[in-house]
């Protein structure tokens, strides 16, 4: 995908859980070849990002009906349980997002 993607990582702080999960995330999109720039930011926070970002991977419960842009819960990024599932909807997610442009 020839864009560059702004992706929220949301978790309660904003630190240690959204580090995990944006450290995993990067190595996929790398070896997917996607660009994208990712923002660890704790709930209280979010809205200093949500205008500009494409897309939201949380470890938190947050209600997609919420958002304007797609939410995906990616705590298994965490615990391993079904990271490639998690992967795979982010993939899926960040193609539909491009093919909408």
């Amino acid at each position: 995908m020839d864009r560059e993607f702004f992706i929220l990582i949301v978790c309660g702080m904003g630190y240690s859980t959204s580090n995990i999960i944006k450290i995993n995330l990067r190595k996929f999109l790398e070896a997917k070849d996607i660009n994208a720039r990712l923002q660890g930011t704790s709930l209280t926070s979010i809205n200093n990002y949500i205008n500009s970002a494409d897309l939201i991977i949380t470890s938190l419960g947050l209600n997609p009906a919420d958002y304007q842009i797609p939410v995906i819960n990616a705590v298994d990024l965490i615990s391993g349980r079904n990271k490639e599932g998690i992967l795979k909807e982010i993939l899926t997610t960040l193609q539909e997002i491009a093919q909408k442009e």
